[in-house]
């Protein structure tokens, strides 16, 4: 920071307006970025969700039974719902499909080695009745394998008043990882571009009015030459190097005699005409 208090000084207005501001802009849109990706993640995977539920629902009505789930299914069942179930399910991106009775065993897996395994977790979300999404490592309870996204889905078998199993369904999070990546670049291109416009912009308005400042400050305001500010400014430089030996400058006033009489007689809009003539035949005789 104190190379910062050394640096920032020597800077003009415009100069530190410009580093400041690309630093605010910067700064919003990094947080409107991240806000963005964050509501395009959140969409995306809530948009699988609902379709991945959707054809979960469908598949399930048409193929389940209340029987699944009461006790171990015998090797013709499983095929049948491998081919009825989980096959269609696959055409939809579902990798892999579990279903759970009441106690959180798993009655059915389109991954034939996972059945008969109890998983807590299943129980308590059946228990709550809800859909839940999450994102998991594999299929398994390993936390090992590619991300994945996990969806629960609470269902009805047979004429069961409340959810009596449970379905599971896994997406890879890959090509939802694309998507998102795809959305939130054409928004953070749109984003920087806009910022880098508006930036550009008040930096125009700002340099423009700096300039404008600064030969107002210079200039006298009614005639246009440089006024007793910039004759300090020049005779620095003026008075500088003909301070050395051999060197010599002058300095010329120049008085408008009567000129208290034309304000006087004439008024004071005439006395500026004067100022103003006298100052245009003064630059047409001068550097």
């Amino acid at each position: 920071m104190l190379w910062m208090r050394r640096f920032l000084p020597r800077l003009s207005l415009v100069a530190h307006f410009s580093l400041l501001s690309l630093l605010a802009v910067c700064v919003v849109g990094a947080a409107v970025g991240m806000a963005l990706h964050a509501q395009i993640q959140r969409r995306a995977l809530a948009s699988e969700e609902q379709i991945a539920v959707g054809v979960a629902r469908t598949g399930s009505r048409a193929t389940l039974r209340a029987d699944d789930v009461r006790g171990p299914l015998v090797a013709s069942r499983i095929g049948a719902l491998d081919e009825q179930l989980a096959a269609p399910l696959a055409d939809s991106g579902v990798t892999t499909i579990k279903l759970y009775a009441a106690d959180g065993r798993i009655a059915y897996s389109s991954e034939h080695a996972q059945i008969g395994e109890r998983e807590a977790e299943a129980k308590e979300q059946l228990e709550l009745g809800t859909i839940k999404r999450e994102m998991a490592r594999g299929t398994g309870d390993d936390g090992h394998g590619a991300r994945m996204l996990s969806v629960y889905l609470p269902v009805r078998l047979g004429n069961a008043p409340t959810p009596n199993a449970l379905l599971e369904l896994y997406e890879p999070y890959a090509p939802i990882a694309a998507m998102i990546r795809h959305d939130t670049r054409e928004l953070l291109l749109l984003l920087a571009g806009g910022l880098a416009l508006l930036w550009a912009t008040l930096f125009r308005v700002v340099a423009t009015a700096s300039r404008r400042l600064r030969r107002q400050a210079r200039e006298d305001h009614l005639t246009g030459l440089p006024n007793r500010t910039a004759l300090h400014a020049a005779g620095r430089g003026i008075l500088t190097p003909v301070s050395r030996p051999g060197h010599i400058a002058a300095l010329l006033l120049i008085d408008l005699d009567r000129f208290k009489e034309v304000n006087d007689t004439l008024g004071h809009d005439q006395g500026d005409r004067l100022l103003c003539e006298v100052a245009q035949r003064l630059e047409g005789v001068l550097r």
